[in-house]
């Protein structure tokens, strides 16, 4: 646990009673750091990037945080630590689009918006290129099928990633998209090629990735989002992975006008989720659709 100014911290809040403080001021270090000063002096829109940063499930909580940095900046100004005597957690109005819907927050609505989302935040071509195969239905036991994927196995004509599920030979469908990440991996001057015969190169020569560098990916991913647009999603690689695998039922829904079993046991063979949790995967798609207000 780190604090930033930790005196400050302790003596304001008296540190001994208020320990459920210690994870707000641990977060808080991260964006204190980043400005080189206490969140006594943030201006509003660094004050709202850090209250943004929590992802609170409700306007109660957020408002919580903000009234322990107000009580806590009103000391500083009365110790004459701040450069003003403005509070500016004080001044900050709370609204709904503050705060996070865990479900909505977790899952990406659709192809477009996963394509919006890539085309914006991702640059590097494997990180690219793991997130489509994670969207497009590649896992297997701690990512194997995306770890060991090799350069031979994808087919750009037939536009197909071969695997193997179960002992059985499986050539799956690929995008254009996909494709294109693939190629642009190519012309790439990231890492090694020479010696790998891996879809997704490595650092050290011929090895292919660890399943932490998967993550990893997903983490810059997310990291990018909230740079940017100051809120975090939650993504992780298993709900990117079963988006993109409700969005292909979705897909399917509506071409034949409505959801079978059939569709369902076709989806789970190409995603790899059980083909014995059907009637579980159609009650994910269901509160999926609810939580998107899907028709």
């Amino acid at each position: 646990m780190r604090f930033y100014n930790e005196e400050y911290k302790k003596e304001s809040l008296n540190y001994n009673v208020h320990k459920s403080y210690v994870t707000l001021f641990n977060k808080s270090y991260k964006y204190e750091q980043k400005y080189h000063k206490d969140l006594f002096d943030f201006n509003e829109d660094e004050a709202m990037e850090l209250l943004l940063s929590y992802n609170q499930r409700s306007i109660r909580s957020l408002s919580n945080i903000k009234a322990v940095f107000a009580t806590y900046t009103n000391w500083a100004i009365g110790k004459g630590l701040t450069l003003s005597n403005t509070n500016i957690w004080t001044t900050i109005t709370l609204d709904s689009t503050m705060v996070v819907d865990k479900a909505s927050n977790t899952m990406i609505r659709d192809r477009k918006e996963f394509l919006r989302l890539i085309n914006a935040y991702v640059d590097h071509p494997y990180r690219k290129l793991v997130l489509f195969m994670l969207y497009e239905g590649f896992m297997g036991p701690q990512y194997s099928e995306i770890r060991f994927a090799k350069d031979s196995d994808l087919d750009m004509n037939k536009k197909t990633l071969h695997v193997v599920r179960d002992g059985k030979d499986c050539y799956l469908p690929v995008s254009d998209e996909f494709i294109r990440a693939y190629e642009s991996s190519l012309n790439s001057d990231l890492f090694d090629k020479q010696g790998s015969p891996y879809l997704i190169k490595n650092r050290v020569k011929g090895q292919a990735i660890s399943s932490s560098v998967v993550n990893k990916y997903v983490y810059h991913f997310i990291d990018a989002i909230a740079l940017k647009t100051r809120h975090r999603p939650e993504y992780t690689s298993t709900s990117i992975w079963k988006s993109g695998m409700y969005n292909y039922i979705r897909q399917q829904e509506l071409e034949y006008a409505f959801l079978t079993n059939d569709i369902l046991s076709a989806c789970a063979k190409r995603y790899g989720y059980s083909i014995n949790k059907v009637h579980l995967l159609r009650k994910e798609y269901t509160l999926y659709k609810e939580t998107f207000g899907i028709e």
